[in-house]
């Protein structure tokens, strides 16, 4: 079996970093199974494919490890999968784009957009997780074509954005939340099926969910405090939710 690599990025290039920022790893060097640890700084949305199938990890206290937006891009190879650990990321959030990925957040603070950007062309504004667009540094939403699998674990989700939404997807596929705080008011939007388990929702309208007429996603809730019923239950929702 192949060693797997690790890819040190610094904006000093200190602590023997090889790269000031994730985008400038070439393609050609990465691996599957592959390591990005990130030291503390403030990056730009890396924007780039070579996150796929490799886990980036924050190095230290995750609120020094400051992503400004983070997508994972339309063109990401279908199948692969990619781990997010120990990160912040601000606005404009982290983008799912229009990709059947698999996509895992641990211990990630996750903020909203506010701009007029991205989620603010689909009618949904300040979006801190979406999903489900045709490129995902553009807002225009493609239905439940796309089936990403995407999982938030122990994450804080639109803390920060008032007014906000914690995730939207616009796609079909599954979303999984457990042990999450969300803080925006409209803790969830999604044309997809949705877990949700030991998750506190803060925000004035809490949980919410389905996004489009006519579809009827399941959400199954375990343990949380905020969502329609507190306790143990899965329904399926019809109701559009503005």
């Amino acid at each position: 079996m192949a060693n797997k690599a690790v890819h040190k990025v610094s904006p000093e290039l200190t602590d023997n970093a090889q790269f000031k920022t994730v985008h400038e790893i070439p393609t050609t060097i990465m691996g599957a199974g592959d390591t990005i640890l990130v030291y503390p700084g403030e990056y730009v949305d890396p924007r780039t494919a070579n996150v796929a199938d490799v886990a980036v990890v924050g190095v230290g206290d995750r609120d020094d490890v400051v992503f400004n937006g983070f997508s994972i891009m339309s063109a990401t190879t279908a199948g692969a999968n990619v781990v997010l650990r120990n990160l912040t990321i601000r606005s404009a959030g982290l983008i799912v784009g229009n990709a059947d990925v698999t996509v895992k957040a641990y211990d990630c603070v996750i903020d909203g957009t506010s701009g007029e950007n991205r989620a603010a062309a689909l009618g949904v504004t300040n979006a801190a997780v979406t999903m489900g667009v045709t490129d995902s540094n553009l807002a225009a939403a493609i239905g439940v074509s796309m089936n990403a699998a995407v999982t938030l674990d122990h994450c804080d989700i639109g803390t920060n954005v008032t007014a906000g939404y914690g995730v939207v997807s616009h796609a079909g596929g599954v979303t999984t939340m457990r042990h999450c705080t969300v803080g925006a008011d409209c803790g969830s939007l999604s044309n997809g099926n949705m877990t949700i388990e030991h998750c506190t929702f803060t925000g004035a309208n809490a949980y919410a969910t389905s996004l489009a007429a006519g579809l009827a996603p399941t959400i199954t809730t375990r343990a949380s405090v905020g969502v329609a019923n507190a306790g143990n239950h899965t329904e399926t929702v019809v109701a559009v939710i503005t």
